[in-house]
C-alpha cells in the first residue's frame, strides 16, 4: 500500500522533473517527504540557474548534460525530455514507458476496472480495450454514456413526417434528410448523388474496392459497418428470432421476414422487364442481370461466358472430374446437389412438375419446359439442309445427325450402329427378354413402348388413315401405302 500511495501521489504531479522521480533510487518503504524528493530530483537534473548580472532580472537555465541553455524552465524540461529523457518506471511491476499519460493508464491495471460491458460480465481498465470488446457484440462507436440510450427500448425522438422514431436525436436529424429532395453529395467518379455524406463514403468504396471492416473471428471483410454487425451474428449460437407459424429460428431479423413470406406467399419484388416476382431483393438483382447483354463472368478454361457468377461456378464443375454427390440407392454420382435431388425423383416416382394444359407430369423442370412446346404451333427451329422444322432445339440437333454419315453409337452385342444415343438405348431392349410394356385390354406384352402403341390400335375403332381416291380407311399407315400400290397404282 505504501508503494501504491507513493506512486499515486507522483501521478498527480504535472512537471517533468517530478514525474522522472520514478527512476529515483530512494527507498519507497521509508516515509520520505514529497518536497524533499522533488528537491532531490532537481539535484539529479543539475539545473543551473544563472542570473544576468547586468540587470539582475533575466534567468538562464543550462542543461547539465550538454551546452543547451534557455530562458525558461519549461523549455529546458522540453529539451531534456527530447534529448536526455529516461524512461518512466512503474514501481509495482517494472513497466517502462516514455509518457506520463501512458504510466497513468498503466497504473489502472493494478486497481479497479471502471469500463464494464452491460451485455456480458466483461470489464476493463482501459477504454480502448472496452471499445474493441464492444465490437464483438456488433455494437456501434457511440460514446459510452450514449450506449445506455441506444440499447434501451425507449424511442423518444419521433419524425413528424412518417412513423420513424429513434433513440438518439442525431439519428432523427439524419433521418429527416431522407424527406428532402436535395442531394448535395456527388461522387467524383460517376454521376451518383446522395443525401448523406456517409452514403457517399460507402459508394466511393465501390470504385476503390476498399473493405475496411474485418471480422475478428474469420477472414470476412466488407464495405459497411452494418454488414459487419450482421455478419458477427453468424458466429453466435443464439437464434432470438422465431417464426410463430412453424419451428423456424434464425439469428437475423431479416431472415425471419423473408421466411414469413413462405407462409404468406408474398413476393414484393417484381422485375420491370418481365412478370418475374421474388421474395428477396437479392434474388431480383440477380434476375435483372439476365436481361443484360453483358456477360461479365468468363471461364478460364474455355470460351464460356455467363451473366451470373453462380452459372460460372456450376460450369466450372464440367472441367473437374470430381463428382462429390452420390445417390444412396444406386451408383449414380453427379457434380451438383440439384442434379442429385432431381435424380432421387427417379427412385421415389415423384413427379412434382405438372403440365397445366394436359395430364403430363415430369420429375424435372427442364422436361416440363420442353413438353410445353408441344402445345404451341410455333416451330422456330429449321434445318439448313432440308425443309424440316421443329419446336425443340434438341429435336433439331437429333435431326441434323440424319444428314451425317457418322454413327458413333455401336451395339456391344451385334453389328448395329446408329447416330443417336436414344436409338441405341431402344435397340438394346431387343437383346433383352424383358417385356415391361403390357396391354391393358389383352395379354400382349412388348419390349418397346412404340410397339405397344401400334398394338393398341387393334382395340380401337378409329381409322385415321383414309384413301384420297376411294372410301378405304385403315388403322395403319403401312396398310394405306399397300392399298395405293395395289389398287390405285395406275392412277396419276
Amino acid at each position: 500500500m505504501i508503494e501504491y500511495a507513493y506512486t499515486f501521489r507522483l501521478m498527480c504531479l504535472r512537471t517533468e522533473e517530478r514525474i522522472r522521480m520514478f527512476m529515483c533510487n530512494t527507498d519507497v518503504q521509508t516515509r520520505v517527504d514529497l518536497v524533499d524528493l522533488v528537491k532531490l530530483e532537481d539535484n539529479r537534473l543539475c539545473i543551473k540557474k544563472e542570473v544576468d548580472e547586468t540587470d539582475g532580472t533575466s534567468e538562464h537555465f543550462q542543461c547539465s548534460q550538454c551546452e543547451y541553455n534557455c530562458s525558461t524552465r519549461t523549455l529546458l524540461n522540453r529539451h531534456h525530455g527530447e534529448r536526455h529523457k529516461v524512461p518512466l518506471t512503474c514501481l509495482m511491476c517494472g513497466y517502462l514507458c516514455k509518457q506520463a499519460a501512458e504510466l497513468r493508464t498503466h497504473l489502472k491495471t493494478h486497481t479497479e476496472k471502471p469500463f464494464k460491458c452491460f451485455l456480458c460480465p466483461y470489464s476493463s481498465q482501459q477504454k480502448d480495450s472496452f471499445q474493441k470488446h464492444a465490437k464483438n457484440h456488433a455494437l456501434c462507436d457511440y460514446k459510452y454514456k450514449q450506449r445506455s440510450k441506444l440499447h434501451s427500448d425507449e424511442k423518444l425522438y419521433k419524425c413528424e413526417t412518417c412513423d420513424y422514431s429513434s433513440k438518439l436525436k442525431s439519428s432523427l436529424q439524419i433521418h429527416m434528410k431522407t424527406h428532402s429532395y436535395d442531394k448535395p453529395f456527388k461522387c467524383p467518379s460517376c454521376d451518383y448523388k446522395c443525401k448523406l455524406k456517409s452514403s457517399l463514403q460507402i459508394h466511393i468504396r465501390s470504385h476503390s474496392g476498399e473493405k475496411p471492416f474485418q471480422c475478428i473471428l474469420c477472414d470476412y471483410r466488407c464495405k459497411q459497418r452494418s454488414h459487419l454487425r450482421t455478419h458477427i451474428k453468424v458466429h453466435s449460437d443464439d437464434k432470438p428470432f422465431s417464426c410463430h407459424l412453424c419451428h423456424y429460428k434464425t439469428k437475423l431479423k431479416n431472415n425471419l421476414q423473408v421466411h414469413l413470406r413462405s407462409h404468406t406467399g408474398e413476393k414484393p419484388y417484381q422485375c420491370t422487364v418481365c412478370p418475374y416476382k421474388c421474395k428477396q431483393r437479392s434474388n431480383l438483382r440477380t434476375h435483372m442481370m439476365i436481361h443484360s447483354e453483358e456477360k461479365l463472368f468468363k471461364c478460364s478454361f474455355c470460351d464460356y461466358r455467363s451473366k451470373l457468377r453462380n452459372s460460372l461456378q456450376i460450369h466450372l464443375k464440367i472441367h473437374s472430374e470430381e463428382k462429390p454427390f452420390k445417390c444412396t440407392v444406386c451408383e449414380h454420382r453427379c457434380r451438383q446437389k440439384s442434379h442429385l435431388r432431381t435424380h432421387m425423383n427417379t427412385h421415389t416416382g415423384i413427379k412434382p412438375y405438372p403440365c397445366p394444359l394436359c395430364e403430363y407430369r415430369s420429375n424435372r423442370k427442364s422436361h416440363l419446359r420442353i413438353h410445353m412446346n408441344i402445345h404451341s404451333d410455333d416451330k422456330p427451329f429449321k434445318c439448313t439442309l432440308c425443309q424440316y422444322r421443329c419446336k425443340l432445339k434438341e429435336s433439331l440437333k437429333g435431326h441434323m445427325k440424319i444428314h451425317s454419315t457418322d454413327k458413333p453409337f455401336k451395339c456391344a452385342l451385334c453389328q448395329y450402329r446408329c447416330n443417336r444415343k436414344s436409338s441405341l438405348q431402344i435397340h438394346m431392349k431387343t437383346h433383352s427378354s424383358e417385356k415391361p410394356f403390357k396391354c391393358t385390354m389383352c395379354s400382349y406384352q412388348s419390349k418397346l413402348k412404340s410397339t405397344l402403341e401400334v398394338h393398341k390400335k387393334i382395340h380401337s375403332l378409329d381409322k385415321p388413315f383414309h384413301c384420297l381416291v376411294c372410301s378405304y380407311k385403315t388403322k395403319w399407315k403401312s396398310n394405306l401405302q399397300l392399298h395405293n400400290i395395289k389398287i390405285h397404282s395406275n392412277v396419276k
